[in-house]
């Protein structure tokens, strides 16, 4: 990142219409009951209310940008260049697909060591494809990766076969802390590559690499087995993100449970912004997530059942319920005292 000095936008909002949302939530909507048409309609007046309130100013700060592609190159220099293209195109005549995991410089010689340890058998959760073109085209998001801007980049090398015949995962553990579960998964030493060191340059290799593996008992991975297009031979993975699991259609009432207690979510995570206001970038995510779900409501919210609708249910279900305690004690066939006594005798 390139520090420098301009003005930034920052966000201020008045905090008491955000409690006013927060309670609304919790005080009225969090009983299934309440979350009527009305009441649903009487959040989104909330929020409008809220968003009346919100004040842009140009403050004086320290600001940070990132490198763009020649200046990351000029970073890294010819030598790691050249390094690291030859990496991709060792693994692409070995014939596996580079995947990077970010995390601290401390963790890497460990990973190599002992292998990259997971809660689940997923690789685009903890690790990013990479595009195995000759000439490398993505310095800028090594000097500034994209999650945390982790300095040490872990290089896994993920065999063809693993997306179409053989598992990646090795599930060593079934362990749970807590209650819940814990890395038991993890992808061994043998396809860690071995890792970049950002800071200081340098690609460290993995002495426990192997190209040749063991695959009984592996899991297949839930992300990419299956995906690859084995009738391409430029050796570049398909767009991964444009798969995505079954997902069971959820019911309008559903839709709207959930929107709702996302946005209790985001509106808790405004209240930490209140005092010092908040960057435009923090705040365009926000709001972002916030119209999202706005939409979902708005979009369900004809679905809903009214107030009055509420009431006539619950009185149907109440005068059911009577009717079925009437017939209960009307059909069931109580034992006489007789019966109780023969059976107290037994």
């Amino acid at each position: 990142m390139i520090k420098y000095e301009g003005y930034e936008n920052k966000y201020y909002y008045d905090n008491q219409k955000i409690q006013d949302i927060l309670n609304f939530i919790k005080n009225v909507l969090y009983n299934p009951l309440n979350r009527s048409k009305e009441n649903i309609s009487k959040l989104l007046e909330y929020i409008d209310s809220f968003m009346s309130t919100i004040k842009c100013i140009a403050e004086k700060a320290e600001l940070f940008k990132r490198e763009t592609e020649d200046e990351a190159r000029d970073y890294f220099g010819i030598e790691f260049i050249k390094e690291f293209e030859n990496i991709i195109e060792i693994l692409n005549n070995q014939k596996t697909k580079l995947f990077i995991h970010g995390t601290s410089l401390d963790n890497c010689p460990s990973i190599c060591e002992n292998g990259l340890m997971y809660d689940r058998p997923n690789i685009l959760s903890t690790a990013v494809p990479q595009p195995m073109t000759k000439e490398y085209g993505s310095y800028e998001t090594l000097l500034n990766w994209p999650h945390r801007e982790w300095k040490g980049l872990v290089l896994i090398a993920v065999p063809d076969e693993c997306f179409t015949k053989f598992g990646l995962w090795n599930h060593f553990r079934n362990l749970k802390i807590m209650g819940y579960t814990s890395q038991n998964y993890k992808i061994d030493s043998e396809f860690i590559f071995g890792y970049i060191d950002v800071i200081n340059k340098k690609i460290i290799r993995n002495p426990k690499y192997n190209r040749q593996h063991n695959y009984d008992n592996y899991k297949k991975d839930l992300d990419v087995f299956g995906k690859i297009d084995e009738s391409r031979d430029d050796h570049i993975l398909p767009d991964l993100s444009k798969y995505t699991e079954n997902i069971i259609e959820e019911s309008n009432d559903k839709k709207i449970h959930n929107a709702i207690l996302e946005l209790e979510l985001f509106f808790s995570s405004l209240t930490s912004f209140v005092d010092n206001g908040i960057n435009e970038i923090a705040y365009n995510d926000i709001m972002k997530n916030i119209n999202l779900q706005i939409d979902i409501i708005k979009n369900n919210l004809q679905f809903i059942k009214t107030n009055e609708e509420i009431e006539e249910e619950s009185k149907t279900v109440e005068k059911d319920m009577q009717i079925g305690e009437e017939n209960f004690f009307e059909d069931y066939d109580f034992p006489s005292l007789d019966d109780e006594d023969i059976g107290l005798g037994r």
